[in-house]
Parts: C-alpha cells; structure tokens; sequence
C-alpha cells in the first residue's frame, strides 16, 4: 500500500512539474509577442539625419529626396522617414512620384509615311544652308498629306548628280493629327534576305522648311546569331509635339523599303525628371549571380550587361528584399552583347514598375550549355528620385531623419490639405539639403528591441526544453522502478 501511494505522488508530482513548464513556456512564448508600448519616435531614434534650410515664410515646401534617404532607410515603402522641427517635433509630410506612366487603352497607330527621293531636295545655298524640302503638298479635309510632288528647282546646275532621280534618300512620317506628343516609332521594313543593320538620324518639323534633331545615329537591326533572332526595330525619343518628322540615313548606305512606321500611344502623365542611371557588378554565387543595388531606389528601368562580346544567353532574373527568405520571379528572356558590321547591339532595357528591391539575382539557363564567359554581368538601373512636400510647422531648421526599424507608416494626409487650400503643389519653394550625418545613439535603431531580444530565444527554449526531459525521464524512471517493485511484491 505505502509503494502504490509513493506511484500515486509521483504522478501527481510530474503531472504538476509538465503544467508548470507547460504555463511556463506560454508565458515566454507571450512576452516575445508582447510589444514594446508606444512611444513618440525623436530625432535620436534615427541613425541619420540631414538639414533643411527655408528661406521664405511659407506653409509648404518641398525637395528632391536625395540617394542617401534611399541608402539609409529601412523599409522600402521609406516609412521611417520623419522630419523634425527645431523643437524636436515631427511635423507633417507626404512623398510623391515626380513622374509615372499610366499604361492604359494602349494602341499602336499607324503614321502616314511618304519616300523622299533626290527631286524632293532643296540644294545648299550660297551660304552652305540647308533651305529644307521642295514639295508640293496635297492634303485631305483633315490636314493630313495625303500626296507630295516634287518642285522644279529655279537652278537646275545645282542639282547634284550620281543617284537615280527615284533614289530615296528619307522618309517624310506626318503626325500632325496626333493630339498627344510623340516620343516613340516602330519600323517596319521589307528584309531581303541575310541581316540588316542602319544607322537612322531622325529629325522634326512645323514647316518642313526648318528641322531639328531628335535622335543621332540610332541603329536599327535584324539578324541571327546562333539560331536566335535578333531584331532591335523601336526606340524612343524625348517628347515632341510636331507636325512632321523625317527619318533619314547616311548618303552612303543603299535605300531600303519600309513597309510601316507606327507609334504606340498610352496615357500618360509626366512631370518632367530626368532618371539616374546606377549600375551594380555582381558577386557569383554557385550557379547564379547576385546583386546587392544598396538601397531601396524607385527603380524604372532594368537593364543587364554582359561581360563578353558576342555573347547570347536565356536568363532569368529574381528580386527579394531583406531578409532575403524568398526569391520573387520578374522576368526572363534573352540576354545578349553582340556585334555586327561594326556596331554593338545590347539587351534592350526593360520596364519595372513593382515594387522596391534591393536584391536580385540573375539565374542562366543551363539546358543549351551556354554561359556568359569570364568576368562578371552587371545590372544597371535608371530610377527616379521622388519628390517630399511636408508642412513648416514651428520654427525652423528642420531635419530630414531616416533609419527606423520601429517607424510605422505615418498617415499625416498632407495631399489631402493642399488640395483643400488650394496650393500650386507644383510651384512651391524649395527646402536646401546639408549633407548627411550620421547619429551618435546608443544601440542600434536600424533593430528592433524586441528583435534583439528574440536574437537569444534558441538557446533560452533548449534549456527549457532540456530541464523538462530531464525531469520527466527521472520521474519516468522512478514510476518503473516502483511499478516493477508492486509487480514482484504482488507474485510473492
């Protein structure tokens, strides 16, 4: 009787001793989701800062971010920038795309092309000018040229000789019934067989008589190169709004037939910023390559660079951002570095308007046995700073702070107020950037305490869970040897 109560107790004990670490474990687990209380962010709480110096007396102002805010900061959404007044008080602000393009009910409309032979060609003066284009032009009801002729030169001796008078020698492109400006062409010419490759100027006009260049020597292609087709036949221009344009070639390149000239149109809206082109070598890593961009830039074009020429691979590219646990597909497609008669054709620059990511990485495809040679790719990208408009509260200097791990995202609805008062948000003064500074503060704001804290978490749960087994087995251990006690009592 007295060994089965000793069993007894000691199951009792051991069901007390699991609960107890059971509770125990909960609470642990608890505190580590338990948050620190809020309390108001200061300037100290951020590893840099830089000053704004105003000059006028106004409500608001605005800047240009500059490449450290995107260097220092945190998240990528750049919700831990604040700015501060000279009291230490956050004041209001809110961040916006100095320029974005809305890619909707997109069309491709096809331009009335006219060839422009030798008889269309005005000679040089006296002086060594250009005196533009002798046509006669027939339009329909709408404005559009529907026909040109040539005109008789008053002086015929200066009609250059050597070409067939049916020459061409440009193209005569009438865009004057688009509304929109236009900073895009797609060619389309009869290919007669083996590759082509053109050096193309283009050129506009209001008159026909007075031209300005938009593109310089621009190289329009179509070849194949280890069984891969290449055919590099659009390209970009500024934005233009004209009445015509010419797209002409060098004298000595032999004419060719375009079939088609078209443009593509979007809606868009643009501010105006010139994009800043960054690039990054990458660091090889097995079989793929990565690419750290150093910060978390707003990102609008991707462009990758081959090591070696004459180079053709199917790659992939992936982004992530920190900590990198998830690779993110973004594109794949060929990658190239060629040359032909002379001239280098590259993998053309692609559209990002995701997210932004401060890592990528380049996978080559393997199933070709294809590879891009020695030395390392680089990636280059072209973004746009954005633009910061915050409300001058207080007195002055103010300061730019960046680098929070514990910033949320801060709803101030600045966008809000200005449309309601009425502001030029367009037109409003300009705050002085300083230069960056780093801030001396104890501990690292880049981390979150409870972070920090849950750093030791392992080895607190291995010893908790270590002591729990070890009490465990020793009380299993003691029920067996009484269990086999009462066993041997009982057979006697």
């Amino acid at each position: 009787m007295k060994k089965q109560t000793q069993l007894l107790f000691i199951i009792f004990i051991l069901s007390i001793f699991c609960t107890s670490l059971n509770v125990e474990a909960l609470s642990f687990k608890k505190k580590r989701k338990s948050k620190k209380p809020d309390t108001p962010l200061m300037l100290k709480d951020f590893s840099h800062s830089v000053e704004l110096q105003t000059s006028n007396d106004e409500s608001f102002y605005e800047l240009t971010l500059p490449v450290e805010a995107y260097q220092h900061v945190i998240h990528k959404n750049l919700s831990d920038l604040r700015i501060f007044n000279k009291a230490g008080q956050i004041v209001p602000h809110v961040i916006q795309e100095f320029g974005r393009q809305v890619e909707k009910n997109e069309q491709w409309v096809d331009l009335k092309v006219f060839p422009i032979t030798k008889e269309h060609e005005i000679k040089k003066n006296l002086n060594g000018n250009e005196q533009g284009l002798s046509l006669s032009v027939k339009r329909d009801v709408n404005g559009t040229i529907i026909n040109i002729d040539s005109v008789e030169q008053e002086n015929k001796d200066n009609i250059e000789v050597g070409l067939p008078k049916t020459t061409i020698t440009s193209y005569l492109i009438d865009v004057s019934q688009i509304k929109e400006p236009i900073n895009n062409l797609q060619i389309n010419w009869k290919q007669e067989g083996g590759s082509f490759v053109k050096k193309i100027w283009l050129e506009e006009s209001s008159d026909l008589q007075n031209w300005t260049t938009l593109v310089q020597q621009y190289t329009l292609a179509e070849f194949e190169h280890l069984g891969h087709k290449v055919l590099k036949n659009k390209f970009n221009f500024r934005n233009q709004k004209t009445n015509y344009l010419r797209l002409r070639w060098s004298s000595a390149d032999k004419p060719w037939e375009i079939v088609s000239i078209k443009t593509r149109h979007v809606d868009t809206v643009i501010y105006g910023k010139e994009l800043i082109w960054s690039e990054v070598t990458a660091l090889k890593e097995d079989k793929h390559y990565l690419f750290n961009l150093g910060g978390y830039y707003p990102v609008k074009w991707i462009k990758m660079g081959l090591p070696e020429k004459n180079t053709l691979v199917n790659g992939t590219l992936y982004h992530c951002n920190e900590p990198c646990k998830k690779w993110h597909y973004w594109h794949s497609g060929q990658l190239y570095r060629l040359f032909q008669k002379g001239l280098e054709f590259e993998t053309p620059q692609i559209a990002h308007y995701g997210v932004a990511s401060k890592n990528w990485k380049l996978e080559i495809s393997a199933k070709e046995g294809l590879s891009i040679g020695a030395g390392m790719p680089i990636i280059k990208f072209g973004w746009q700073p954005q633009r910061l408009i915050f409300l001058a509260q207080g007195e002055g200097p103010y300061r730019l702070a960046v680098g929070n791990k514990r910033a949320a995202y801060p709803y101030f609805n600045v966008k809000g107020l200005l449309s309601k008062l009425d502001l030029p948000d367009n037109k409003l003064p300009q705050a002085q950037i300083g230069t960056f500074t780093s801030l001396k503060i104890e501990g690292d704001v880049t981390q979150d305490p409870i972070v920090k804290k849950a750093i030791s978490t392992p080895t607190k749960k291995i010893i908790l869970w270590v002591v729990m087994l070890i009490g465990v087995g020793f009380l299993i251990f003691m029920a067996i040897k009484l269990m086999k006690q009462l066993n041997e009592k009982n057979k006697d």
